[in-house]
């Protein structure tokens, strides 16, 4: 049986379209918390895109599982650390097994099926534990699927099996010698299970061999291990069968518990475990208590929430007071718009929505020295590739993005990409200082589009949250007098 409680889907952006997004969601955070300094949940996700469906029955699928794990946290995270532990060791002798001798073949599997058996009794006790609990379709044909086939026979048949290959009592080896005086019809027994075998060559004529007799010993040897073959075969067949199904069981199992280990840290932070009610149809947010997940994790004081309802917006314009929660509001979008999609729990105290085919993010990078091109032509170099990939109904996020030219140019090439992003039903989140760019909107009359700003009281402290308003023109002077004549 292959264990399928997680379905994934290549994504195929470059690793470093998948790493920009990573960097400007700061999702890099959010990842430290899944993975929790374990290497093998590490490189489970090491592209979490391969995790964002745009399925509905699948995602459902996952959130139902995901709370089986946050049910009964404890006794998953104990059987997987289990679990992984005991692949991890085997996985590293069962390489090259195959290339050995076959008595050494033999020798070898019976050990790690040894491993093997105590890890098979640890998931039937494991599910024994848990199965009246779970809620999940497909956790339970999986629990099911190991009863019926690991059940009290199979067990008992495999501890035989290993037993008998242990060979604790020596190994009797019967053969004859043909015309030529060579070993032949070489059989392999253990002494004590095989009795009347060895009952029937004890009175049998024995031949000493000397150290004279090199060349006898060595066909001795090499026909022990022909003798050995068919079993080795089968033996090594077997341990590769069933540490496929263990390695298979733990990824699929890694895959949870990097989100009932992200959800373990939020309930630290003190915030309620929320899933994502997912609406049917296109363009459909409504949120409250929005929160960037990323700084959240990083603080210890509370983080600045927003709420707002954007359903049919395309185009909605980010502005107003530097650091006052721009880039903030649209990494939250970003996280809960991924996590939701990835079966999780969101950063929100709800979160309506309709699924996305897909993010991604078009940040304003610092100006890099060996930058072969102007700053501008790297801007639309980037955005050039996610234009490739880009399909209709996506979610697009930009951050301050072609503000390395004139205001003029910038605040063209702004609404020319974000009126071709709205032709073909992508939502488009834009953080701008481009104030021209928001009285060509107004002009151009661009259907479905709102703007938000952040604002701050009258002595300049800011309030970290957004609200519907359109762009001042102001460049917040006093922000620069304050940063020059305070420090």
């Amino acid at each position: 049986m292959n264990v399928n409680l997680v379905t994934l889907k290549k994504d195929n952006r470059s690793i470093d379209l998948v790493n920009d997004t990573i960097t400007n969601l700061g999702f890099d955070v959010i990842l430290k918390k899944i993975v929790n300094y374990d290497p093998y949940i590490k490189n489970t996700f090491s592209n979490i895109f391969d995790y964002f469906s745009y399925d509905l029955i699948e995602i459902k699928r996952r959130e139902v599982i995901f709370k089986d794990f946050l049910n009964q946290e404890k006794e998953f995270k104990c059987f997987y650390a289990l679990l992984s532990d005991n692949c991890n060791y085997i996985e590293s002798k069962f390489i090259g097994i195959i290339e050995n001798s076959p008595s050494s073949v033999v020798s070898s599997s019976t050990f790690l099926l040894e491993k093997i058996l105590i890890v098979i009794n640890e998931l039937v006790d494991f599910i024994n534990i848990t199965k009246d609990k779970i809620v999940s379709k497909d956790l339970k044909e999986l629990f099911q699927y190991v009863n019926s086939n690991f059940n009290e026979n199979y067990i008992m048949q495999l501890g035989l099996i290993i037993e008998k290959f242990k060979f604790k009592h020596g190994m009797f080896v019967s053969g004859n010698l043909d015309n030529n005086m060579d070993l032949a019809d070489f059989e392999i027994f253990d002494q004590e299970t095989d009795l009347k075998e060895r009952m029937k060559w004890k009175f049998s004529e024995k031949i000493i061999l000397t150290q004279n007799d090199d060349r006898v010993v060595k066909e001795y040897i090499r026909q022990t291990d022909m003798a050995l073959l068919k079993y080795a075969n089968k033996l090594a067949r077997l341990t590769k069968d069933l540490l496929e199904f263990l390695k298979d069981l733990r990824f699929q199992f890694s895959f949870y518990i990097g989100g009932l280990n992200l959800a373990l840290a939020i309930k630290e932070k003190k915030k309620e475990i929320i899933f994502p009610r997912i609406i049917e149809g296109n363009n459909y947010l409504e949120f409250n208590g929005l929160y960037d997940l990323s700084l959240l994790l990083n603080i210890n004081n509370e983080v600045v929430c927003n709420d707002f309802d954007l359903s049919n917006k395309l185009v909605i314009i980010i502005t107003g007071a530097n650091q006052g929660g721009k880039t903030t509001f649209i990494r939250s979008i970003g996280q809960a718009y991924i996590l939701s999609q990835m079966g999780f729990n969101v950063n929100a105290d709800s979160f309506h929505f309709s699924l996305k085919a897909n993010v991604f993010t078009h940040f304003n990078k610092e100006e890099d020295k060996e930058m072969k091109s102007g700053k501008l032509d790297e801007e639309l170099g980037r955005l050039s590739k996610i234009v490739d990939l880009i399909t209709p109904n996506s979610l697009m996020l930009f951050n301050e993005s072609f503000s390395s030219t004139y205001e003029k140019d910038a605040s063209k090439i702004s609404f020319d990409v974000l009126k071709a992003f709205k032709e073909k039903n992508i939502t488009s989140y834009f953080v701008t200082h481009l104030y021209e760019l928001s009285n060509i909107l107004k002009e151009q009359q661009l259907d479905n589009t709102i703007f938000l700003r952040a604002n701050r009281s009258n002595d300049g402290t800011r309030m970290f949250r957004l609200a519907i308003g359109e762009s001042l023109q102001t460049s917040f002077a006093s922000d620069l007098y304050l940063k020059i004549f305070k420090e």
